[in-house]
C-alpha cells in the first residue's frame, strides 16, 4: 500500500510573496479578462490564508503572553519585595 506524502505547508512568509507575485501580474495588464479572474481568486485564496495563519500566530501569542503574566504573578517576591516595586 503506498503512502501519501505528507505536503509541506508553506510559510507566511512564502505565502506572502506568492501574493505579491499574483498581484504584480495582475497589475501588469498582460493578461486576459479569464487570467485576470484567475489569478484574482488564487490571490484571495492566498490572502485568505494568511489571515488564518496571522490570527492563529496571534492567539499563540496571546496565550504565550498570558502563561508568561500568570508565571510572573505566582513567583514568589524575590527578598520579599513587591516584582512591581523592582527598581529597573
Amino acid at each position: 500500500m503506498a503512502s501519501a506524502k505528507p505536503s509541506k505547508e508553506k510559510t507566511l512568509d512564502e505565502l506572502i510573496r506568492e501574493l505579491e507575485s499574483q498581484v504584480e501580474k495582475l497589475e501588469g495588464g498582460n493578461m486576459t479578462v479569464d487570467e485576470s479572474i484567475k489569478a484574482y481568486m488564487e490571490g484571495m485564496s492566498t490572502a485568505v490564508k494568511c489571515k488564518a495563519m496571522l490570527d492563529e500566530m496571534s492567539q499563540k501569542v496571546t496565550i504565550a503572553r498570558e502563561k508568561a503574566r500568570k508565571a510572573m504573578e505566582d513567583a514568589p517576591a524575590q527578598d520579599g519585595q513587591d516584582p512591581e516595586e523592582e527598581q529597573w
